[in-house]
């Protein structure tokens, strides 16, 4: 995807998030896109929500395990982080805190 593709789709989709490194060193703002499908589990009887975001790796670099993100007020901890495809873009499994 090129940039000018990917700057389309954060504009559209994406909300800001700020993260704050669980060391608590310098952090940073930027624009992710936040992912929560709700899954069947247990036979239908009940949903899980995987949230995830999909962030350009340029913008969080060097976010990691264990990382803060507050989205729209919500705070979510950063399990592992991973690049997709070519590496402009991660995708960041979250757990809601």
């Amino acid at each position: 995807m090129t940039i000018d593709r990917l700057a389309a789709h954060f504009t559209r989709f994406g909300v800001s998030a700020s993260w704050t490194p669980a060391d608590y060193t310098a952090g940073g703002t930027g624009t992710v896109i936040l992912d929560a499908p709700a899954l069947d589990v247990l036979g239908g009887v009940a949903q899980s929500i995987e949230y995830s975001v999909l962030y350009r790796a340029s913008e969080f670099v060097g976010m990691a395990y264990g990382d803060e993100l507050v989205i729209d007020g919500v705070a979510y901890t950063v399990r592992t982080p991973a690049p997709v495809e070519d590496g402009q873009l991660m995708r960041a499994p979250l757990s809601k805190v």
